[in-house]
Order: structure tokens, then sequence, then C-alpha cells
């Protein structure tokens, strides 16, 4: 079996940010990292691995240079190969566009299962694991908490839906997201680092599809800033008590 897994390099949660350009533009510092839920998908993918040796595990990943970041974790934690879906430096890559490019790629790379986070930590959309299984014309599994296969055609997966779970199964080709639960993420060892920086992605080109985005990025804002905090001074609780409820009522009309 050859699992696909679609990964994506995002800001380090410590890096530091800056609107740009008027707010058309987003100034990123240059430390970066392989999304967390796609993380998840690749410990996934390695384990299936690791219990069926005959399993093949290929990273996959569109835009620019700096995706090889997350290529290299995929590999240091155990994928196979690596390919890379060459992307202009600083687009930003469209949910759409991204889904239309990776179906492509997916196809001239080939798989039987294929797997995704559920969701990018620096966009929060949550598009294009789905948009990927309907343009392959495949079904998807969403929010998998966990995947079996026995070596056969077909797995079960639990779908984790917050109030309930569902246990489906569904047979392959076919595209599951990832959710926490699935697996937890290995820390590489010494050895997988050292792979994963020698590691040559297989590069490839996307094909130029203008026009095909039906929405766009205009501009991007900073949240509003939360009110400086305010101290009730004063030794007497009761008047301390009485002040704060007069703030909630009068002033906030929380009461």
């Amino acid at each position: 079996m050859h699992i696909a897994v679609l990964v994506k390099t995002v800001p380090d949660s410590e890096a530091r940010m800056e609107i740009s350009d008027g707010g058309r533009g987003l100034r990123v510092e240059e430390k970066w990292e392989l999304n967390y839920f796609d993380a998840i998908a690749v410990e996934k993918a390695v384990k299936i691995k690791e219990a069926f040796p005959q399993v093949k595990v290929t990273a996959i990943a569109y835009g620019p240079r700096y995706v090889l970041e997350g290529l290299r974790k995929a590999v240091a934690m155990g994928a196979d190969e690596a390919v890379h879906v060459e992307g202009k430096e600083g687009s930003w890559l469209y949910p759409l566009r991204a889904a239309r490019v990776l179906s492509q790629a997916l196809r001239d790379v080939g798989f039987h299962l294929i797997l995704c986070g559920r969701k990018a930590t620096d966009d929060d959309s949550g598009q294009v694991g789905p948009m990927v299984a309907e343009f392959l014309g495949i079904p998807h599994v969403s929010w998998a908490s966990s995947l079996e296969w026995d070596g056969g055609d077909s797995l079960v997966a639990v779908r984790d839906l917050g109030d309930h779970k569902e246990k489906v199964r569904f047979s392959l080709p076919a595209l599951v997201t990832a959710h926490k639960g699935l697996a937890e993420p290995r820390v590489p060892t010494i050895q997988g680092t050292m792979r994963g920086m020698r590691v040559q992605p297989r590069k490839l080109q996307a094909a130029e599809e203008p026009g095909t985005e039906n929405w766009k990025l205009v501009r991007f804002a900073e949240p509003p800033r939360r009110p400086q905090v305010r101290i009730i001074e004063g030794d007497d609780p009761r008047a301390k008590a009485r002040e704060l409820l007069r703030i909630l009522r009068e002033e906030m009309s929380l009461l």
C-alpha cells in the first residue's frame, strides 16, 4: 500500500509577525515548523508502515522553498520519500488553489490512502483535505481520532464529533483528515533528523490555472486590544462589592 501524506509548513508558534503593505500583506519571521495536525497524520502513516513493512509513505507539500522544513520533518519522522510541488514566493496559498495543485500531484505520484491534518494552524481553514478528495473523486473521512487497517481493502475509522463519536468502515482509495488522538507525533531520532536534512525531494511544477479562485484575501487586521485592567480601591469589601455592581450595571450594562 502507498500512503501519501499532505504536509503544510506553518510559522513557528513563537515566530514574530507584523501586518505590512497597508493590511494586504503579512511579514513573518523565518521560523517554520510542520503543521501540528499534519504531524499527527505523518505519525499515523509511519505507524502503519511499522506494522506492515510493505507500506510506502510519501510526504507531499505545495509552496515556496520554506515548505522544505515540513518535508524534512516528515522524513525525519519516518516517511520514505518527499515530493515538493513548487509554488511562488510570497503568494498566499488559497485553499482551492492548493487543493487543485495537490490533487494533480497525487495523480502523478500515486496513492492508495491519503492522510492529512484536519486543518492548518496558520489559517484554520480545514478545506484542503475534503476538496482534494472531491477533485480526485474518492471518499473522505474527516476528524478521525482512530484509524485501523488489517491489510485488506478497507479501513475502520472513528470520527470525533465533539458530543459523540461515529465509527465508519470505508474502502480504498480514500482520504482521511487527522484529529487529536489519532497518534502522538514522535520526536525524531538523531539518525532520522540527519536523514531529513539530507533528503532531496522530488520536484514537481504546479500547473497554472488562473481564475480558479472563488474568493480572495482582502486584508489582515489585528484583533481588538483588551481594555486596561481596572482596580477598585478601598479597604471595605462591602463598599468595593457595591462599586463593582454599579460598574457592571451602569457602565457596562451587564446587569
